[in-house]
């Protein structure tokens, strides 16, 4: 008498009710279906050798758990990350930070961080699990951008806030030269005042070469200020 599987469990799959018997196409001989119970919630069929040898350990999403694409099956269902897993915002977040840091491609958009020296963590770089608890106890909510206190350090638990995504772009501009305005643009050769000499002296006849060479500037420059192509914040 053939053994009846429904309820047994392998460890890694559930059986939970019996399909039929189908021929296999290769061999000709016949095989007992099985309804099975992936730990991730899936149902899927299953022959009765795959089921007693333990070698479909799920419904295929156990090879993404070795890759690390997803997160463990149990950690799926505690924290609801099972369905739409690859499109979360803590799963996107990861990602994005492992590309930027350490993706195969050098990409120069992101040369700011690999550059820099800038890494994740290996404690959240080979175990997503900690990464999402980490960030699920620390104030993570829809819609906050992850950013890192000391920009010259790397993300790690310590260095991480999470703020909107208006603060991110505030805080891009302030830190990074190559976004910041005026005086504060660490490349700038001239500040507010002299702005407002340039304008005055180009208002008094003097040429846009004159003018750059009293300030040691292009006359590109000068043309940009005069008609107010840069500086727009000084009156």
């Amino acid at each position: 008498m053939l053994k009846d599987l429904v309820g047994l469990d392998n460890g890694f799959v559930k059986i939970i009710s019996f399909e039929g018997i189908s021929k296999n196409v290769k061999s000709g001989k016949a095989r007992r279906l099985w309804n099975a119970e992936c730990r991730c919630s899936k149902v899927f069929c299953i022959t009765t050798y795959q089921f007693t040898s333990k070698k479909p350990r799920s419904c295929g999403c156990y090879q993404q758990v070795r890759k690390g694409n997803v997160l463990h099956h149990d950690y799926h269902i505690t924290h609801g990350l099972s369905r739409g897993y690859k499109h979360h915002p803590i799963i996107k977040m990861l990602k994005n930070i492992k590309s930027r840091c350490h993706g195969k491609t050098k990409l120069e958009k992101n040369k700011c961080y690999w550059g820099k020296g800038i890494t994740l963590c290996d404690e959240w770089r080979y175990d997503a699990v900690k990464f999402v608890d980490w960030v699920l106890a620390n104030g993570w909510k829809p819609g906050l951008c992850i950013d890192r206190i000391d920009t010259n350090k790397g993300y790690m638990p310590g260095n991480i806030q999470f703020i909107t995504r208006s603060e991110n772009a505030s805080k891009v501009h302030k830190d990074n030269p190559k976004y910041n305005v005026g005086s504060n643009n660490h490349g700038a050769k001239i500040n507010e005042s002299d702005v407002k000499e340039i304008r005055q002296l180009s208002l008094q006849g003097l040429t846009n070469r004159k003018i750059a060479q009293i300030y040691n500037i292009k006359e590109n420059v000068v043309y940009q200020i005069k008609y107010r192509k840069t500086w727009k914040h000084v009156e």
